[in-house]
């Protein structure tokens, strides 16, 4: 019977003592809640992510498609310059503490319309 009360003392300790769940990282960008973005060639934009749960560890960075460029980034920003060519770019921030998770924007850089200089 002792041995039986002692087993369940050391299972009740031991059940205390579990880890906590590891919550899971959301990645959100707070200026562009659709995930969007419009800008014209030749303009800069900067492009904050909030990270909860990430314990301060931030995002890497990455861009994809027809008009990225080198991107100027921090473990919670993403500086993109839309030089070169018009199109479609995507950023994904992809979480330092939990790499399975990851959120993107979509950039369309335009033609500006309507130019600084009018020709008469």
């Amino acid at each position: 019977m002792k041995r039986t009360a002692l087993l369940c003392s050391i299972a009740l300790v031991l059940a205390g003592c579990s880890k906590k769940p590891v919550e899971q990282v959301k990645l959100s960008f707070p200026d562009f809640p659709e995930n969007v973005a419009d800008m014209d060639l030749g303009q800069s934009l900067t492009i904050d992510v909030e990270a909860a749960n990430d314990e301060g560890a931030g995002v890497t960075w990455s861009c994809s498609g027809e008009a990225c460029a080198r991107l100027k980034t921090t473990p919670s920003s993403a500086t993109f310059n839309a030089v070169g060519i018009t199109g479609k770019a995507v950023l994904t921030a992809v979480s330092k503490k939990q790499p399975s998770v990851t959120r993107s924007i979509r950039i369309n850089v335009k033609l500006n319309d309507s130019p600084d200089m009018v020709c008469k």
